[in-house]
């Protein structure tokens, strides 16, 4: 094992500095590819800067997958791509619906997400409309809380600021001390970890 193996199997095993100055190595290549991808509509909205703190931020929770034979930049970059695209998605949404408060507005009007999230931000909307008994609602609504509880610190402040709180992405994002961008990266992040731990299948798209 060379010295680059054994740094990286060093990160995924919970090196911190390991996996930090990973980062640090990797940085200006990731920085290069990223910027060709953000010209367009939403050019100054959303920045590498953004896209690269959240990506940072998924490694490291996410290193402990990573199978050192795979490409540590490619990953990276398939993060950091993934981030881009939540990002643009919320701001496309945003724009054509408007500032959005509660699960609830955001169910009702969005067309990209799937039927897991809407019943999930129903859920933290508190909605008294739906299928499910009142007794039902209040049970999942406790399961909801409880597992919002056990999401790392950044995503579950997001959907409590967001959702539980009521605060538009504007707001959330001022709260959170974040880009409005990265507060949709985080946002899709923050649910698709929620979907996990409560058992509902990945979103499709």
């Amino acid at each position: 094992m060379n010295s680059s193996q054994a740094q990286l199997q060093a990160a995924i095993d919970g090196d911190v500095e390991a996996l930090l100055d990973l980062f640090r190595k990797h940085d200006a290549s990731l920085r290069q590819r990223i910027r060709p991808l953000l010209l367009g509509e939403f050019q100054g909205l959303i920045d590498e800067q953004d896209i690269l703190q959240e990506t940072y931020m998924e490694a490291v929770f996410d290193i402990v997958a990573f199978h050192p034979t795979n490409s540590f930049e490619g990953w990276l970059f398939q993060i950091a791509h993934h981030n881009l695209l939540d990002a643009l998605r919320g701001l496309r949404a945003e724009k054509r619906y408007g500032r959005m408060t509660t699960g609830q507005s955001v169910t009702g009007c969005r067309g990209d997400g799937s039927a897991e999230d809407a019943i999930l931000l129903d859920l933290i909307a508190d909605s008294d409309s739906g299928p499910c008994s009142k007794a039902t609602r209040h049970e999942e609504c406790q399961r909801l809380h409880a597992n919002i509880a056990r999401l790392p610190d950044p995503y579950r402040d997001l959907l409590q600021t967001h959702y539980l709180d009521g605060c538009d992405p504007v707001e959330a994002a001022d709260r959170l001390g974040c880009s409005k961008g990265a507060f949709f990266m985080r946002r899709a992040r923050a649910l698709k970890m929620l979907r996990a731990i409560m058992g509902f299948p990945p979103a499709s798209g």
